[in-house]
């Protein structure tokens, strides 16, 4: 049936199960485990279904990437590219508890499935080479639902989830929250953003030279050294945990103020003062804060 009608994929299935006497929900998930079709198309309404879905695309996409079989080009006979879209939309969209799957742990577990298999790449390998291709994949979603500026700050920043560093396609819903409350800030055309992508600018080329380190208040005599403290202190209070849209929200709230705080700083304070016995420190502290704005995303990539 399904050879003469493609259209018909998960309707027959369907069909069938439940003549066979199968639980509705097994007969569900068998026609619904197929969606989302496309980019766009209306994802399972259960979580068998999503189960279901997740690891037949997970099994493709794992195993296509493990045996050499990436896309190039325009070509994609196995559909590796919808599979991933796939995935992603179940991860990012109407489901809590999905949303707090990594990406990279999903693809490692898929991987060691294949044991004994004749495989072209380990799974450190394959899990790399996914997250590369699923960040691209992630980026159009993201893209398709904020705008250019908002997905490639996001994704050039990284996610901080209990007090683990994760790039941003391991737990692609926190990225698209994130995108989310930050374009907003730029529908509303804030008027810190300058500034805030000008503090950015001048944290990123501290951050190359010093090792990021949240330096105790006590290590500083300076009245000076103290209020940088107090900034990076609040800044990280603030973006250690942007799981949601409300949390990005209240990060980005308090954007505003802090960035403003930083570039006084910097105009009042010669950060890096060779004479200085506290210059060391002050750097490490402030390459602290340059991570915690990465937390929320890349600011000198908004145009």
């Amino acid at each position: 049936m399904v050879g003469e009608f493609p259209e018909l994929q998960g309707t027959m299935g369907h069909a069938y199960a439940l003549a066979a006497g199968e639980p509705a929900e097994v007969a569900v998930a068998v026609r619904d485990h197929y969606a989302p079709i496309g980019a766009d198309g209306e994802l399972p309404q259960d979580d068998v279904s999503r189960i279901v879905g997740l690891a037949d695309r997970l099994d493709t996409l794992v195993g296509g990437f493990a045996v050499g079989l990436q896309p190039t080009g325009t070509a994609d006979p196995f559909a590796l590219r919808r599979a991933c879209i796939g995935i992603l939309r179940t991860l990012i969209e109407d489901a809590p508890a999905f949303s707090k799957l990594r990406f990279g742990e999903l693809a490692t577990f898929a991987h060691g499935l294949f044991a004994g298999k004749k495989l072209d790449h380990d799974a450190p390998a394959t899990t790399a080479a996914l997250e590369a291709f699923t960040t691209e994949r992630l980026r159009g979603l993201i893209e398709a639902r904020t705008s250019k500026a908002a997905a490639a700050a996001v994704l050039a920043g990284y996610a901080s989830i209990d007090g683990a560093k994760l790039t941003p396609v391991q737990v692609p819903a926190f990225a698209l929250a994130k995108a989310r409350a930050l374009q907003r800030t730029l529908d509303e055309k804030a008027p810190w953003l300058d500034k805030a992508r000008t503090v950015a600018k001048r944290l990123s080329g501290i951050s190359k030279e010093a090792k990021p380190e949240l330096v105790a208040r006590g290590a500083f005599t300076n009245p000076g050294d103290a209020a940088i403290v107090d900034v990076v202190d609040e800044l990280d209070r603030k973006t250690r945990e942007l799981t949601s849209d409300h949390a990005a929200s209240e990060a980005l709230f308090t954007m505003g103020e802090l960035a403003e705080q930083i570039d006084r700083i910097f105009n009042e304070t010669l950060v890096n003062d060779p004479n200085d016995p506290k210059t060391a420190e002050r750097l490490r502290l402030l390459s602290y804060g340059a991570s915690c704005m990465l937390r929320i995303g890349d600011f000198t990539k908004i145009a």
